[in-house]
């Protein structure tokens, strides 16, 4: 049986029904991991800090709430990111 998916729900869950081993970010599995209901089988391998790219349409002339947006996620998310790595 082979199980193909884009949702990372749907993903854990077939892990933790035993259907086979799934790579997921930290924080989507962490609590699932801490509680037993899933086992980290290779502990030292990462797939890496994710690149996130914040598309707009222009640098100059957007709204207020999208400067303010922009500038909270590139203050704010690499820490979050950090954090999330850590576990």
């Amino acid at each position: 049986m082979r199980l193909r998916s884009d949702d990372m729900a749907t993903l854990k869950q077939a892990a933790a029904d035993g259907l086979g081993a799934v790579a997921l970010p930290a924080y989507v599995c962490a609590e699932d991991i801490a509680s037993g209901q899933l086992n980290r089988i290779l502990p030292d391998w990462t797939a890496g800090t994710p690149a996130i790219s914040l598309l707009m349409q222009e640098r100059r002339g957007n709204p207020p709430q999208v400067d303010a947006l922009a500038t909270f996620l590139r203050n704010e998310l690499p820490g979050v990111m950090r954090e999330t790595d850590a576990g």
